[in-house]
């Protein structure tokens, strides 16, 4: 798709600002001594796996990825139908996955 004069978009943008948006990883310390800054940042990436596991290993509230939603998925494609969830008057109950940590 073209432009007015028929350029496409991109081409000889000239001073026009493209990304209106600045990622967080441009603000860490080593990021200006990066030689290939476009490519995926290894710890960053590290840290929100492991901070999503751990959230989910210890059921910490607003963080836990294990919700109805997923839940409901697995049901429709029809894995660890055991892991449904349970319908109450006043609550909607989520059994304990063979991943939760008990304190025992």
């Amino acid at each position: 798709m073209g432009l007015e004069n028929g350029e496409s978009v991109g081409e000889n943008d000239g001073d026009r600002i493209c990304w209106k948006k600045k990622s967080k990883l441009f603000d860490l310390e080593y990021w200006k001594y990066l030689p290939v800054s476009h490519v995926l940042d290894v710890v960053y990436n590290e840290k929100n796996v492991c901070d999503c596991i751990i959230d989910t290993l210890l059921e910490i509230p607003g963080k836990n990825k294990d919700e109805i939603a997923a839940r409901l998925d697995l049901l429709n494609i029809g894995v660890k139908t055991d892991l449904q969830p349970e319908y109450g008057e006043r609550h909607t109950y989520l059994p304990p996955g063979p991943w939760n940590l008990s304190r025992a």
